[in-house]
């Protein structure tokens, strides 16, 4: 059979059957074309969640290995001593989700190898700087597209012995060229400027004056002034923003990387990669961005917090690993769901690992001893939200990309959002017909290609549809019952809103740690919590009519407080709590 590996079509070859390497292959938009093929689509290997959760262990242990050797290679090259947390701190993020994603691409290759059915495929031929990302956010960008996925099976077929292949030299169709952005209105202009007249007073007055960086704190605006004034600060806004210079492509360099010590054929395909795929940021335009960072951020405050600036903000990332070797406290805060509950979750992971501190919204750690329950500060402005008791029912969904891109205990890949849409279907057509005319389906509509729209009008044409024309907030002060179907942020914002609630999602696809197994138990025992949506389409029908005297019931809101004050806590002294936790830690620092 013909191995197809992506949607890209510029790689299909449709005379004979085909084996299509993951259901990412076969997009909604093409279905009368891959229809028509004789085909069959091979199983995707983390559908096995046993297998799944090995592999989370492995694949962490070898980017410790890796990171370890990255990092002693990067000191050599750069002519510098800096500890493992420095480049876990600069590096780490781009290195652990490139382990992720290639570990995923990697055993794809090799079951699509040991399944025997691939007579041919065929693969790109790539100039060395084609798919070199610039920075980490070149790379998060790229991991869900079809081209940079094609390019990674491309190469990983051509250093696998055993398949056949023949090489075309692709390229950019219309598609793949970036659109120009339309003219702004004058409210984007605006606000632009506005933004712009504030970094230009912080980068001259304030920023460089206050002692405690709060940096991306996932504070609203108007808290964040408070707390900055209660703490003696000038108000700051935003950080600075450091832009990458370019830099030219240093291939003699690159080709020095090696593992030393590579255990299995995964890890030697590893290490030849790596010096192809790390980003120009962190080796050639290293040092510029060093210079340019110390010159536009703080000289070195004495504690250092962010919610979420560990990953797309290179500038701070250089910035906040040099101020810790010199004594600055790197303090952390949790920004959304999963963490605390997912038994997997490697954004955590790392974040724990990186932290002097890390602020949870109510849960401790066994195996960090760094984590402390801070109240939520994402949570503040969901408290003050009033619901309508005669609004619509809010089903709001999710939609992950195609191709797997970092490790966590949710649906994976595109068999795993297949089988989520088929849930929400199941729920629907559950749904009693004053409970359907009630709904308001909330698309997610992102850039995965997954069609949500036409998928549903396809399903269900008579429903009204949410396409984020509000935000989250806004539609759910609109809403009498609130219904999720992930373990993710949104249901803990209604909680906090006190809106009536129900979730139901697969426990097989969002495995819980035995931590937090009790406070989902007690969501389950009063009916919040389903495992199926036949059984949350019928809590919907039976509870539709009036759900807030459900919701008020003496037994529901025992166990809803109960798992907010574990995992989405809060507190009406939160200010106090925050200025006298900030203001300690800034005095232990050296």
């Amino acid at each position: 059979m013909f191995l197809i590996t992506t949607a890209d079509q510029r790689f299909w070859k449709t005379e004979r059957p085909v084996l299509f390497l993951g259901e990412w292959c076969k997009l909604y938009s093409q279905k009368e074309v891959w229809e028509k093929i004789p085909h069959q689509v091979l199983p995707y290997h983390w559908d096995d969640r046993s297998k799944f959760q090995r592999d989370c262990h492995y694949v962490w242990g070898v980017y410790e290995k890796v990171l370890s050797a990255l990092a002693e290679w990067l000191n050599k090259t750069h002519q510098e001593d800096h500890d493992i947390s420095y480049w876990r701190s600069i590096a780490g993020p781009w290195l652990f989700y490139f382990i992720q994603v290639f570990f995923d691409r990697y055993s794809m290759i090799d079951l699509a190898l040991q399944s025997g059915k691939v007579g041919l495929t065929t693969i790109g031929r790539y100039k060395p700087e084609e798919f070199l990302p610039r920075d980490g956010v070149d790379f998060r960008d790229w991991v869900p597209t079809d081209r940079y996925n094609q390019f990674l099976y491309s190469w990983l077929i051509e250093n696998t012995p055993g398949l056949r292949y023949d090489t075309i030299t692709p390229f950019p169709e219309e598609n793949d060229i970036p659109a120009i952005p339309a003219g702004l209105s004058w409210q984007q202009r605006a606000k632009g400027l506005i933004k712009k007249g504030i970094l230009f007073y912080e980068k001259n007055i304030p920023y460089r004056y206050n002692q405690i960086a709060l940096v991306s704190s996932y504070l609203v605006p108007f808290d964040l002034f408070r707390l900055q004034l209660s703490l003696g600060q000038w108000p700051s806004l935003f950080s600075p923003q450091v832009r990458q210079q370019p830099v030219a492509v240093d291939q003699r360099l690159r080709d020095q990387f090696f593992l030393r010590t590579a255990s299995d054929r995964f890890e030697e395909l590893l290490s030849k990669i790596i010096g192809r795929q790390i980003p120009l940021l962190y080796l050639e335009g290293y040092k510029s961005m060093k210079e340019r960072t110390a010159a536009s951020f703080v000289s070195r405050p004495k504690v250092i917090l962010t919610a979420n600036d560990w990953y797309d903000n290179e500038g701070f990332k250089f910035w906040a690993a040099g101020c810790r070797e010199r004594g600055t406290k790197f303090i952390g805060a949790q920004h959304g769901g999963v963490y605390g509950t997912g038994l997997y979750f490697s954004m955590e992971e790392h974040e724990l690992r990186v932290s002097d501190r890390y602020y949870t919204w109510g849960w401790e750690s066994v195996e960090f001893k760094n984590t402390k329950p801070l109240a939520a500060a994402k949570l503040n402005s969901c408290s003050k939200l009033k619901h309508d008791p005669g609004g619509k029912v809010l089903l709001t969904l999710v939609a992950l990309p195609r191709y797997s891109y970092y490790l966590y205990s949710a649906f994976l890949a595109s068999t795993g959002q297949l089988a989520y849409f088929q849930d929400q279907y199941a729920f629907v057509a559950n749904l009693s017909q004053p409970a359907r005319k009630l709904l308001l389906v909330r698309l997610f509509l992102g850039h995965h290609q997954w069609d949500e729209q036409k998928r549903w009008r396809d399903q269900f044409p008579d429903l009204t549809y949410d396409l984020r024309q509000k935000s989250f907030l806004e539609r759910l002060r609109e809403s009498r019952l609130f219904i999720g179907t992930c373990n993710s942020t949104t249901f803990l914002e209604a909680f906090a809103a006190g809106c009536p609630t129900i979730l139901y999602w697969n426990p097989e696809h969002w495995e819980l740690r035995e931590s937090a197994k009790p406070y989902f138990d007690r969501l389950k025992a009063v009916g919040i919590l389903h495992d199926t949506p036949q059984a949350a389409a019928a809590k919907v029908n039976e509870i539709v009519g009036d759900p807030k005297t459900w919701w008020l019931r003496e037994d529901v809101q025992l166990a809803k407080n109960e798992f907010c004050s574990r995992f989405a806590s809060r507190s009406e002294k939160w200010l106090s709590e925050w200025r006298r936790e900030l203001l300690a830690l800034a005095g232990q620092a050296n």
